[in-house]
């Protein structure tokens, strides 16, 4: 189902969503019918509409993305650059399992970025300690701004 939007400038109505999957779902003039199989249990736990600040998707397991830091651990775009990420990744997620770990490839570089921090200074506590118990890393071992992902 979809929700019933009042524009207050036009007193327009609009049809909104209240899912990625109703988006996907609704019939638009012109363009292909998009039919989704999902359980119900499934369509439940993913995200919803917001229109607030641009966003399209809200709660996507009560995640959200905002500005923030993550500590870049690796970069390169050597031969071995994927590799050298996924084994260094293993190894922070050993020596640091509850930090959370991204690869991303952005051509040409392969990075292994980790943690999720909203303040510069909980970010540079985070770089020290990681510094302190990967010293082999530690010249490699920055703060960043990043998109991060908080739990709302």
């Amino acid at each position: 189902m979809t929700a019933k939007a009042q524009n207050n400038s036009s007193n327009e109505v609009s049809d909104t969503p209240n899912s990625i999957i109703e988006a996907l779902e609704s019939n638009k003039a012109g363009e292909g019918k998009v039919v989704l199989f999902i359980p119900s249990e499934i369509r439940s736990r993913i995200g919803t509409v917001n229109n607030r600040n641009g966003q399209l998707l809200q709660g996507e397991g009560n995640i959200s993305v905002k500005s923030g830091y993550r500590i870049q651990i690796y970069s390169s775009n050597r031969k071995n650059a994927k590799n050298e990420a996924y084994n260094r990744a293993s190894r922070l997620n050993n020596t640091f399992p509850n930090l959370p770990c991204y690869i991303t490839f952005r051509a040409p570089f392969w990075k292994l970025l980790a943690g999720d921090y909203e303040t510069m200074d909980e970010a540079q506590k985070a770089c020290r300690e990681l510094k302190k118990s990967l010293p082999e890393y530690a010249r490699e071992i920055y703060v960043i701004r990043h998109k991060i992902k908080k739990r709302n």
